[in-house]
């Protein structure tokens, strides 16, 4: 999520916290919704398909 919409951080952190799978919220500082940061899509990317290959793979 990003750094600018920390509203939406509390909501997040119940939902992680009702999940029975790993479960990871990162915050990346400076973006959000209406200000775009340039390279934060980039990053998101970067960190799903982190997530994804680690899964896969096992």
């Amino acid at each position: 999520m990003g750094g600018r919409d920390l509203r939406a951080l509390s909501p997040n952190e119940r939902a992680t916290a009702r999940t029975t799978t790993e479960t990871a919220i990162v915050v990346l500082p400076g973006a959000g919704r209406r200000s775009p940061k340039p390279g934060a899509l980039d990053e998101v990317a970067r960190l799903a398909e982190d997530q994804i290959t680690r899964h896969v793979k096992g």
